[in-house]
């Protein structure tokens, strides 16, 4: 079989599109999780909670209520069910995420939500 230049060039460039979205996505995935480590820090030193609890009561959030778990970035539902603002802050940072470590591998989860 011969390919031409054209094809191999097509394929390169097809590639380097797909990394770059993957770095992107791995950056963003990144931000996100240091942001909800520094404001879980902040809740647990506030609480007098250690930093464990805060992340297993933040990841059973996920587990146990995922319909929560996605509103919970909405100011509104924040203040109509009474979360507490750190926390949800936190949450939310944790599902932003989550939602692009998901979108490496599929990208329409990010661009259609």
């Amino acid at each position: 079989m011969r390919y031409r230049l054209r094809t191999l060039l097509i394929l390169v460039t097809v590639a380097c599109i797909y990394l770059a979205w993957a770095n992107y996505c791995r950056r963003m995935a990144a931000f996100h999780r240091e942001q909800s480590s520094q404001l879980i820090s902040q809740f647990a030193k506030r609480e007098g909670w250690t930093r464990e609890r805060v992340e297993n009561r933040i990841a059973d959030l996920f587990k146990l209520l995922p319909t929560e778990a996605t509103q919970i970035g909405n100011p509104e539902f924040v203040t109509q069910e009474g979360w507490e603002p750190l926390y949800a802050s936190a949450a939310a940072q944790e599902g932003k995420a989550r939602k692009y470590e998901r979108a490496v591998w599929r990208p329409w989860e990010l661009i259609l939500n």
